[in-house]
């Protein structure tokens, strides 16, 4: 090789090395170069009236959320109604999220932060898309690894050593923004559809007037009492060496007051599956109006119940004028009493079309009074103690006579239109559960 063929390519060389380090460079400043600043939004016009549907995917699956005419729901699990004040304020977070950080960092490093999309092999992060009518993508976001703020070892108010989420990497995929904020959204960490749901529950603040509980269509006990400041009594005869355990019976009027479930149990589940017909029937008539029937099905290998609910409302009597009651107290009182009706119904319509046809997953201590039997709720008196003097004189006769506590009422029926337009009857007495269960797609 000669020196001219020796320099020639010297210079191809070097012109295919310059060319190499230019790519490279613009290819790096890409990523490099962040395309918004420290205090910037992640989504300057981000379209939160719009979304319709989000989708929350990780390695483990998917969850979807739904928005309808007037709720959100979970459609993974059975299209209950899904948690708004959660959804709406996770949205807000996610419009109002600014760059704490910005990261300079290439695709190939993203993992680093768990960053990755769902579909990669390894080190992903959690996706959610933003999605609107017609399945239209708005946005989407990828959340990464948490970022953590150290504890000081001594005199921390917070208790010695050790460390605590402060914020959380994020990558936007159409900007290529990869960035630390301050939001650490705990909620979304595993795909948990429970976690969405909205857990507000049937809440029962009028006293009960009557209960009953029945099984397999026989009537085990009742309670009853004539006016709210009464207290609860239980229906029968009632030996005079037995006293009712009154702390339990008083538990019958706090079983509707503040109920939770764990989880929405699958509606295509047969009542056969479920043990619905075969356990208690828990039914409870309160002084607004409104009657309760509860179905119990048999515990489950989670030791969860399933329980479905039937709501009836039959409007009650306008109480009784005072004597020489005025005009102007006769027009208050009557319109408290329309007020009342007013709420009434519109709390009938609410809870109808919010409860029938579900079936509700709960814990024994949601239930434990409704299943209760008879001889939990009355026991033996102590009898006192005698010394033998007054043995040998007391009368041989140890007959036992027996009294009533409380009155033995007849099973009211109430009339109420459930929600669909049909004419619908709750009988205390009644344990059938096929004819109040409204379809949840109604």
């Amino acid at each position: 090789m000669n020196a001219k063929q020796l320099l020639v390519l010297i210079v191809f060389c070097g012109l295919v090395g310059t060319a190499g380090w230019y790519a490279k460079r613009n290819s790096q400043q890409d990523w490099d170069t962040p395309a918004i600043k420290v205090g910037d939004r992640i989504f300057p016009d981000f379209p939160v009236n719009e979304i319709t549907k989000l989708v929350i995917t990780n390695a483990e699956g998917t969850l979807e959320l739904s928005k309808h005419t007037d709720h959100w729901a979970v459609d993974t699990s059975y299209g209950y109604y899904a948690d708004f004040v959660k959804i709406a304020n996770f949205l807000k977070g996610v419009k109002d999220l600014k760059v704490m950080q910005s990261i300079e960092i290439g695709t190939d490093d993203l993992g680093r932060l768990l960053l990755n999309t769902p579909d990669a092999a390894a080190d992903a992060g959690v996706s959610v898309d933003f999605i609107g009518d017609g399945n239209k993508s708005l946005a989407r976001l990828i959340l990464g690894k948490d970022h953590s703020r150290k504890r000081q070892a001594e005199g921390s108010a917070l208790g010695g050593a050790g460390s605590w989420p402060d914020g959380r990497y994020v990558y936007e995929p159409d900007s290529k923004t990869v960035a630390l904020v301050s939001e650490t959204f705990s909620n979304i960490k595993t795909i948990d559809p429970d976690g969405w749901i909205d857990t507000t529950f049937i809440r029962v603040d009028s006293k009960i007037k009557r209960a009953v509980v029945s099984e397999r269509e026989q009537q085990l006990w009742s309670a009853s009492r004539d006016k709210e400041s009464d207290t609860l009594q239980l229906d029968g005869e009632i030996g005079d060496d037995e006293e009712v355990v009154q702390t339990k019976l008083d538990g019958i009027d706090r079983a509707l007051r503040y109920p939770s479930f764990n989880k929405i149990g699958d509606p295509s589940a047969t009542d056969a599956d479920l043990g619905f017909g075969e356990n208690r029937t828990f039914v409870a008539e309160t002084f607004d109006g409104f009657t309760y029937k509860i179905d119990i099905g048999k515990k489950d290998s989670d030791d969860n119940y399933p329980l479905k609910i039937g709501i009836a409302y039959n409007q009650p009597q306008p109480s009784l004028p005072a004597e020489e009651e005025s005009d102007e107290d006769k027009a208050k009182r009557e319109a408290e009493f329309k007020e009342k009706i007013t709420k009434a119904q519109q709390r009938f319509e609410t809870d109808s079309k919010r409860y029938q046809g579900w079936v509700y997953l709960v814990s024994s201590y949601t239930v434990e009074s409704m299943l209760l039997n008879r001889s939990d709720l009355v026991e033996q008196k102590e009898k006192p103690e005698k010394d033998n003097a007054d043995s040998d004189s007391d009368g041989a006769s140890s007959e036992v006579t027996t009294s009533t506590i409380g009155p033995t009422l007849p099973s009211p029926k109430v009339d109420a239109t459930v929600v669909g337009g049909e004419a619908s009857t709750l009988n205390p007495d009644d344990s059938d559960t096929g004819n109040n269960d409204a379809d949840p797609n109604d």
